[in-house]
């Protein structure tokens, strides 16, 4: 199984691809059309090649490209929530598909929606992949993950997780440096609130929960460009999961280009090919 990041900011959107011996998952898609198309074909992936789409939710950074997808004929899988917040929005959308708790695709993947806390009307879900070879887990936009939540993905193979932002400096209200400065209240409700974001000292608390020996990389998704920064969120989950032995691969993703693949070599090591666009 190999994982890739198209996209991975609420500025740049974001979409993540999962490939597996039979086809590739897209999950979310976040960015425009344009670089949509771009990263598929940068990727080699034709349409045909794409078994579905599985959105976590409907915020727009999100779906950015959910009309592309549905007219190249990827089927759509969501929540029945989320179908419905999309359509509302939307309009009605070809290819769309309810998701159920578990279900199994084409491409022999078989998806289970686990549902997050977030301030998007239809709530947020994480999804845990697997090809029956090899698993990923996918979470982002939480604004908390209670102690058992994430379970059934215990030991997956290859996690993508949130780690939106420094509590500290998102408590103080002052962006790092070039960042853009948000009221308080939108901090606290939007990144703060248990309907918000995962901070990276969450995102480490999550994780220490989920990663096994069976792990082989940590991919830190979503990191905010004004109250986060990359060294942070690494460090933090670094030190975290190390202090519970696990030392393997921990890199936060760049908000705007395809970064992959993860992959292990014959000696079970993990790494980044890295960016491709």
């Amino acid at each position: 199984m190999h994982v890739y990041s198209l996209c991975s900011s609420s500025r740049t959107g974001s979409s993540y691809v999962v490939v597996g011996s039979r086809g590739a998952l897209l999950v979310d898609c976040g960015s425009t059309q344009r670089h949509l198309r771009q990263c598929l074909a940068s990727l080699g992936l034709l349409p045909s090649d794409v078994c579905g789409c599985l959105v976590t939710h409907s915020h727009p950074d999100h779906v950015r490209g959910i009309r592309l997808v549905a007219r190249l004929g990827i089927p759509i899988f969501a929540r029945p929530e989320t179908m419905e917040a999309m359509v509302a929005r939307l309009g009605p959308l070809p290819c769309t598909n309810l998701l159920v708790r578990a279900s199994s695709l084409d491409g022999g993947f078989v998806a289970t929606a686990i549902p997050l806390s977030h301030y998007a009307y239809d709530g947020s879900c994480a999804f845990a992949i697997t090809d029956g070879e090899a698993s990923t887990l996918v979470v982002t936009d939480a604004g908390e993950i209670p102690e058992r939540t994430l379970d059934c993905a215990r030991g997956s193979t290859y996690v993508i997780c949130e780690a939106n932002h420094d509590r500290v400096r998102a408590e103080s209200g002052v962006p790092f440096e070039g960042g853009r400065w948000r009221p308080k209240w939108v901090l606290q409700e939007h990144s703060l609130g248990s309907q918000g974001h995962l901070s990276n000292d969450q995102a480490a608390r999550a994780l220490s929960r989920v990663v096994t020996a069976e792990t082989r990389a940590v991919l830190l998704c979503h990191l905010s460009e004004d109250y986060n920064r990359p060294d942070l969120a690494v460090d933090t989950v670094q030190a975290s999961l190390a202090s519970r032995g696990w030392n393997g691969l921990v890199t936060a993703l760049p908000p705007d280009r395809v970064w992959g693949t993860v992959s292990s070599d014959v000696a079970g090591e993990s790494r980044l090919a890295g960016s491709l666009l």
